[in-house]
This record gives structure tokens, C-alpha cells and sequence, in this order.
């Protein structure tokens, strides 16, 4: 049990970015479709405290529960870097698309900017907690 804040807070990250991928997959296909920002409300207040979950957690968990010793399991270990990478990879790709495709069309607030880069932020800080325990698993770190 020496370890299971560490576990708690993985997971309180892992459900954040999973609600943030959820919600903001089909935003990016709205905005590629149409080119409206128009998003609900329910869906952003969504996408906006699963991203402070997911940036409470990373910071309590660097600050409090330190990375387990574990087991080398190569395979496990490259499978979740795998989903590291892919975690970041499409939401940032996705972003970048609609920016350089879309940008003229788009009317985004300054709120609307700033919301998004914090995202993208709680998205990359998922991504690098994966990533050291990926490299863990597979004793490279």
C-alpha cells in the first residue's frame, strides 16, 4: 500500500484525459466539418474540469507519491509509451490541422485560446507521467 496514492492519482489522470479525448474528438470533427467553434456548454465545463483534474493530480503526484519500483515488463512498458505518444500525438495533430486549415473561419476568444493551450498542457502532462512510467516498466528510465 506504500505506493497507492501514486495509483489513485495515475488514475484521477487517466480519467481526466480519457473525458478530455472523449469530448474534444468530436469538437475537432465539428470544426473540420463546418468550420464553426460553436461548442456546448456542458461539453467545454466537461473538457475544462477534466483538464484541472488531470493538472491536480500531476502536480500531487510529483509533490507526494514518488514512481514505484516495479517489475521490468518490457512489453507492458512499450505499450504504454505507445499510448503516451498517441494520448498527445492526435489531439495535438487534430489542433494543428484546424489551425492551419481553418483559421481564417474560426471566431475563437482570447477565453476560448487560452482554454484550449490549458488543455493541450494537461494533455502533454498525461503524456509525460506515462511516459516515465513506460520507461520504467521497461527499466530505461
Amino acid at each position: 500500500m506504500k505506493y497507492s496514492r501514486y495509483w489513485i492519482l495515475l488514475a484521477g489522470e487517466l480519467s481526466g484525459a480519457a473525458i478530455i479525448l472523449w469530448n474534444l474528438v468530436p469538437a475537432y470533427r465539428r470544426l473540420l466539418l463546418n468550420g464553426s467553434g460553436e461548442s456546448t456548454s456542458a461539453a467545454t465545463l466537461a473538457v475544462s474540469l477534466a483538464a484541472a483534474l488531470v493538472l491536480v493530480c500531476w502536480g500531487l503526484r510529483h509533490r507526494t507519491a514518488p514512481l514505484p519500483a516495479l517489475q521490468q515488463r518490457w512489453w507492458t512498458g512499450h505499450l504504454i509509451l505507445f499510448i503516451a505518444r498517441l494520448s498527445f500525438i492526435l489531439p495535438a495533430g487534430l489542433f494543428s490541422v484546424i489551425f492551419f486549415l481553418r483559421y481564417d473561419e474560426l471566431r475563437v476568444s482570447p477565453l476560448d485560446t487560452a482554454l484550449l493551450f490549458g488543455i493541450l498542457f494537461a494533455l502533454f502532462c498525461f503524456t509525460t507521467e506515462l511516459e516515465r512510467l513506460g520507461r520504467r516498466l521497461t527499466a530505461t528510465e
